[in-house]
C-alpha cells in the first residue's frame, strides 16, 4: 500500500536524483527508463489514471517540481514541470526522502513523516480524497 502514494519517491531514489546539484541529467535518465512502463503489483490499480505533482524541497533551499502522469497503469509523463489539475499533490524534502530510503523500516518512517508533516499530500476530487485517506490510514496502522 505504501507504494500507492509514494511510488514516485521510490522511483526518484532508485535513480539517485539527489546525488548532485544538476538534476537535468537524472531527470532525462528517469524519463528514458520510466516512460511507457506499466505499473505492476497491487498498487497499480490505485495509480492507474493519475496526474501527480511532486514537490521536493532540496537541501540547497531550492525546490524540485516533477509532474507524473499515468494512464491505464502506464507512466506516460515524467517531467520537471507542474501539472495543471493534478489528482494528487505530494510535498516532501530531500532529507525526508533520504532518511526513508536509508532505513530498514521505511513504512514506519513514512507513517512518521506523514504524522509529522514532513510528507504532505493533497488528493484532489471527492473519490481521490477518500482513496488516499484510506491508503494513508492503512500506512499509519501497518507501521504501528
Amino acid at each position: 500500500m505504501k507504494k500507492s502514494i509514494l511510488f514516485v519517491i521510490v522511483i526518484l531514489a532508485s535513480f539517485s536524483v539527489f546525488a548532485h546539484g544538476d538534476y537535468s541529467e537524472d531527470i532525462t535518465t528517469m524519463q528514458e527508463q520510466l516512460l511507457g512502463q506499466e505499473l505492476q503489483g497491487s498498487f497499480a490499480k490505485y495509480m492507474s489514471d493519475e496526474r501527480i505533482n511532486l514537490n521536493i524541497g532540496l537541501q540547497d533551499g531550492k525546490d524540485l517540481d516533477l509532474g507524473i502522469t499515468t494512464e491505464n497503469k502506464v507512466i506516460t509523463q515524467f517531467d520537471k514541470v507542474t501539472l495543471e489539475n493534478p489528482t494528487l499533490e505530494i510535498h516532501t524534502t530531500e532529507d525526508t526522502l533520504n532518511t526513508i530510503l536509508e532505513s530498514e523500516n521505511s513504512l514506519m518512517l513514512i507513517a512518521k513523516a506523514l504524522n509529522e508533516g514532513t510528507i504532505q499530500y493533497k488528493a484532489n476530487g471527492f473519490f481521490n480524497k477518500i482513496k488516499y485517506g484510506v491508503i494513508v490510514s492503512m500506512i499509519k496502522n501497518k507501521a504501528r
